[in-house]
């Protein structure tokens, strides 16, 4: 019996491990603003609420790969720009600084009429 609950766990954990690997992050966090940062030299996830770094590439949904060092590297493999501390690419691949990204996204998330209102 508890060899079969040992071959279950290692079972799950595995399937597990597996299932996070490529995980696309805009399926965690459907709205708000999502965006890679640079901020003192480290990648950071940041989800509109709070900022995490990031300790593998990230491929955003266009494509692109986002190192960890910051190297942006376009979808058919170019080499594109490096991010440098306080610039941000959002998940279509647009880059810009940050604050001003955030700023203009809380603003159109204000803009928006609300669905119950009718």
């Amino acid at each position: 019996m508890k060899k079969l609950i040992v071959l279950l766990v290692i079972a799950f954990g595995t399937t597990t491990a597996f299932a996070q690997e490529g995980k696309n992050m805009a399926a965690d966090h459907p709205e708000g603003h999502q965006c890679y940062m640079m901020k003192d030299a480290k990648l950071m996830h940041c989800d509109g609420k709070k900022a995490s770094a990031v300790e593998k590439h990230v491929k955003l949904d266009n494509g692109t790969v986002v190192q960890v060092d910051g190297k942006i590297v376009a979808a058919e493999g170019k080499e594109g720009a490096m991010l440098k501390d306080g610039q941000c690419i959002d998940l279509e691949g647009n880059v810009g600084d940050c604050e001003e990204m955030h700023a203009a996204m809380k603003k159109t998330r204000t803009e928006e009429p609300k669905s119950d209102q009718m």
